[in-house]
């Protein structure tokens, strides 16, 4: 489905959010999040907006 939607030329709108991710023992890049209160991943997601894809 990806493509199938009219976009104006030059557009582009980014959805960017994150999640947390839990990780157990010791994982390399983990760290310690207080408000989660637990060792763990956070990435970025960067979704272009349009299509979704």
């Amino acid at each position: 489905m990806c493509g199938d939607q009219v976009r104006q030329r030059g557009e582009i709108l980014l959805d960017i959010d994150s999640t947390d991710d839990p990780t157990h023992g010791q994982q390399q890049l983990s760290f310690f999040n207080g408000g989660y209160g637990q060792h763990m991943y956070h990435p970025m997601l960067i979704f272009e907006r349009h299509t979704g894809c």
